[in-house]
C-alpha cells in the first residue's frame, strides 16, 4: 500500500482535507495516510512531520483559495510556516524521483500566483493539479480519479521485475438511511472517529437524497470544526511544553518565541510563563526577575494605636486582588542608575507630567540626588514617591508593558499570599531572615536573605527598606495625582521587629526622601 502525506492549511482547507483523508482511508490502509491532526499530544511535531514527508510515496498538497496569500503573508512576516516546510521537502524528493507531489485544488481554487510564493516552492506550480469538486456526484468521481492517479504513480511496473500492487478496494456499498442513522448516533455520542467513518461512507456514494446531502453538509462542517479545535488544543499543548523548556534559557529568545505563540493563542498561559517574556530583562541589571502572583484575597487591618484611614481602625477589610507580576527584589541602585543615565530617562521631564505636584518636584530637582548608601545591588533609597512613579512610567514606556508601584493590596498579597503569617517566611524572626533592628546599620544586598522569601518567592518584603505603595493612606486613591500621604510597607534596616510584620501599615508624604525608603515594581496584565 502506498504511504500518503496530506499537506493542508487549517484555515484554508481543513474541511476538504478531512474529506479526502476519510475517502482515502476507505480505499487504502488508514495507517499509511498521514495528516497532522493524528499527531499525539507531546509528540515532537517538527521531527514527526519530517519523518512522514521523508517516508511518503505521494504528497497531496491541498490548495484552497487562500493558500497562496497565506504563504505570502507568513513569508513576509518571517513567521514559521509548516506548510512551506512540508512542500519544500516533498518537492526535493519529487525532483529526486523518490516521491510524487500532487497539487489538489479545492473549494473552486486555482493554482496560486507565482509572485506570491517563495522561490523554493515554485516547482509546485509546474505540476498538474486535480480539481476536487464539491457536489456529491462530482466529488465521488474526483475521488475515484485521485485514487486511480495514486495507484498509477505508485504501482510498480512488471518490466523492472517488481510485483504490481493490487488496486485499492472499491468503496463499500451502503444503505444511506441506515448509515446516516449510525453517523448521527456516533455524532451525538461524541464518538468522532466513528462519526467520520460513517460520514466518509456516505460521501463515497455516487448520489444521496437531497435531505441527507444537506444534513451532511451541516454535520460535516460541525464535525471538522470539533476535530480542528481538538487538533489546535494538541498543537497548543505541544508548543507550550516547548515554551516551558525554553523559559529556562535565554530570556530574549524565549520572549520572541512567546510573543509568536501568543499571536496564535492570546489567552493561553496556564503556568504562567508570560512574566518571563518581559522586555525589562533587557534593561535591568541583575538581580532582576518577575514573580507571578495569582489572583486572591487580602485582608488589611488598621491597628488601634494608628490613625483612622481608608481602613477603619480595629477592623479588617478584605479585598479581591487580580493576578499580577511583582519584582522579586526592590529596585537596586544599579537598576535605578539605568533610569538616571538613560538618554530618555531622568533628564526627560515628561515622566513627571502625571501631576502638577510631580512637575514642581522635578523642576526643583533637575539632577537626581544620590543614594545615601553605596552598593550597586543594594536597594535604591532616598527616592520620593514622585521619583518612584517616574521610574515606573519610564520602564513602562521602554518595555511597552504596564508597570507601576504596587497597590497596598498587591504588596500584601505578594508578602504573605493566602497565609496568615506574621512575616513573609513564618511567625518567628531573627537576624538570619531579614535586615532589621539596626543590627547592621545600613542597607544590604537584596539577595542577602534567601530564608526571608515570601510564599511566592518574593524577597526582602520585610526589612532593608520601606517600600512605596501606589495607594494613598487616607483616601485609597491610586491615581497618579496624589499629594497626600502614601502607604509604606515592609519596615527597614532601622526598624524593630514589630515594624517589619507583614500586617504593619504606615505612611509618609510623597515628597519625603529618606535613607530607609525605596520601592519595587509590579507588572499588570489588565
Amino acid at each position: 500500500m502506498p504511504k500518503i502525506f496530506i499537506s493542508y492549511r487549517r484555515d484554508d482547507s481543513l474541511l476538504h482535507a478531512g474529506r479526502i483523508f476519510d475517502q482515502l482511508a476507505l480505499r487504502f490502509d488508514p495507517k499509511d495516510i498521514f495528516m497532522d491532526f493524528t499527531i499525539p499530544t507531546g509528540g515532537d511535531f517538527p521531527q514527526i512531520l519530517r519523518d512522514a514527508v521523508q517516508q511518503c510515496d505521494v504528497c497531496l498538497v491541498i490548495i484552497g483559495k487562500q493558500w497562496g496569500d497565506m504563504m505570502h503573508q507568513r513569508t513576509q512576516t518571517g513567521a514559521d510556516d509548516w506548510v512551506r516546510f512540508e512542500v519544500r521537502m516533498a518537492l526535493d524528493r519529487h525532483a529526486n524521483k523518490t516521491c510524487v507531489v500532487m497539487p489538489i485544488l479545492v473549494g473552486g481554487a486555482i493554482m496560486p500566483n507565482r509572485a506570491l510564493l517563495p522561490t523554493d516552492v515554485h516547482k509546485l506550480l509546474d505540476l498538474n493539479g486535480l480539481s476536487m469538486r464539491d457536489t456529491q456526484r462530482d466529488f465521488h468521481n474526483d475521488i475515484a480519479q485521485l485514487v486511480a492517479d495514486i495507484q498509477a504513480v505508485t504501482g510498480a511496473s512488471s518490466s523492472n521485475n517488481q510485483p504490481i500492487k493490487p488496486p485499492p478496494p472499491p468503496p463499500p456499498k451502503i444503505d444511506e438511511f441506515a448509515t446516516f442513522d449510525s453517523f448521527h448516533k456516533a455524532y451525538n455520542d461524541q464518538k468522532w472517529d466513528e462519526a467520520r467513518h460513517f460520514l466518509a461512507q456516505l460521501r463515497s456514494a455516487e448520489s444521496l437524497t437531497n435531505t441527507i446531502s444537506k444534513a451532511l453538509d451541516y454535520y460535516e462542517k460541525e464535525l471538522w470544526d470539533i476535530l480542528n479545535r481538538e487538533a489546535l488544543k494538541k498543537k497548543r499543548e505541544r508548543e507550550y511544553h516547548a515554551l516551558r523548556l525554553l523559559s529556562k534559557g535565554n530570556k530574549k529568545t524565549f520572549r520572541a518565541t512567546f510573543e509568536d505563540f501568543q499571536k496564535d493563542f492570546p489567552d493561553y498561559d496556564p503556568d504562567p510563563l508570560g512574566h518571563l517574556a518581559s522586555r525589562a530583562y533587557d534593561l535591568m541589571p541583575q538581580p532582576f526577575d518577575w514573580i507571578h502572583i495569582p489572583a486572591g484575597k487580602v485582608t488589611l487591618i488598621t491597628e488601634d494605636h494608628w490613625s483612622d484611614n481608608y481602613i477603619p481602625k480595629g477592623k479588617g477589610v478584605t479585598f479581591d486582588v487580580p493576578a499580577f507580576d511583582i519584582a522579586k527584589y526592590p529596585v537596586t541602585s544599579a537598576q535605578f542608575d539605568v533610569f538616571v543615565n538613560h538618554p530618555d530617562g531622568y533628564n526627560n521631564p515628561k515622566w513627571w507630567d502625571y501631576s502638577d505636584e510631580a512637575k514642581i518636584w522635578r523642576k526643583d530637582r533637575p539632577k537626581m540626588n544620590s543614594s545615601y548608601f553605596d552598593g550597586a545591588d543594594c536597594p535604591r533609597e532616598s527616592v520620593s514617591w514622585y521619583d518612584s512613579v517616574a521610574f515606573c512610567l519610564w520602564l513602562s514606556a521602554m518595555t511597552d508593558e504596564k508597570i507601576m508601584l504596587p497597590t497596598e493590596q498587591q504588596w500584601q498579597r505578594a508578602a504573605i499570599g493566602d497565609t496568615q503569617r506574621i512575616y513573609p517566611w513564618g511567625d518567628e524572626i531573627d537576624e538570619t531572615y531579614a535586615n532589621f533592628g539596626g543590627n547592621i546599620g545600613r542597607t544590604t544586598p537584596v539577595t542577602q536573605y534567601p530564608k526571608g522569601a515570601s510564599p511566592y518567592g518574593v524577597m526582602d518584603m520585610a526589612g532593608n527598606v520601606w517600600e512605596w505603595c501606589l495607594t494613598a493612606y487616607y483616601t485609597v486613591n491610586i491615581k497618579l495625582i496624589e499629594n497626600n500621604n502614601c502607604v509604606l510597607r515592609g519596615g527597614s534596616w532601622n526598624d524593630p521587629a514589630d515594624f517589619v510584620r507583614s500586617a504593619f501599615r504606615i505612611w509618609t508624604a510623597p515628597s519625603d526622601v529618606i535613607d530607609d525608603v525605596g520601592f519595587r515594581c509590579v507588572r499588570s496584565h489588565q
